[in-house]
């Protein structure tokens, strides 16, 4: 899978594209929040489930696509609501729960890595991640360091 590229922006009222995955668009609309385009179709990307399409987002800079979006807020104020929704924790609890291997999750866990505020959201799956012998070493000492250190805050 390619990684994303950032489009800004392909406006096809009521939807904004904003980035394409391998040959799918990613954009928004204008009341059903974010969605993916492909062979023509869009979908609504309304579950964890759907987050699966969202993955190579992970392969983003975290700070570099914040700019990006908060960038897309300003150039296209119509669709600012459903761009602020995207759906960050659903990708990476999906991310975190759901990989069958360890590429995933340690791209989450990039993400995560400077996000306190997410990192307490996600403490369970995280936590659960950290006890799955099947993921990588490195990344479930990561995720026990992540809740090791949300602990000692909360005490």
């Amino acid at each position: 899978m390619r990684a994303p590229s950032l489009l800004l922006a392909d406006e096809a009222w009521p939807y904004c594209w904003l980035m394409e995955i391998s040959g799918r668009k990613l954009g928004v609309h204008t009341r059903d929040g974010w969605c993916m385009q492909s062979l023509g179709v869009a979908h609504v990307i309304d579950s964890e489930r759907m987050c699966m399409h969202l993955l190579p987002v992970l392969e983003l800079d975290f700070q570099d696509f914040s700019g990006f979006l908060k960038d897309a807020e300003s150039r296209f104020p119509e669709y600012a609501a459903s761009i602020r929704g995207f759906p960050a924790r659903s990708l990476l609890r999906h991310a975190l729960s759901s990989s069958v291997s360890g590429y995933w999750p340690a791209r989450a866990l990039t993400w995560l890595d400077n996000d306190p505020l997410m990192q307490d959201e996600l403490k369970a799956e995280l936590h659960l991640f950290a006890l799955n012998k099947v993921m990588p070493q490195g990344s479930r000492q990561v995720a026990k360091r992540m809740v090791r250190n949300l602990s000692a805050v909360s005490v």
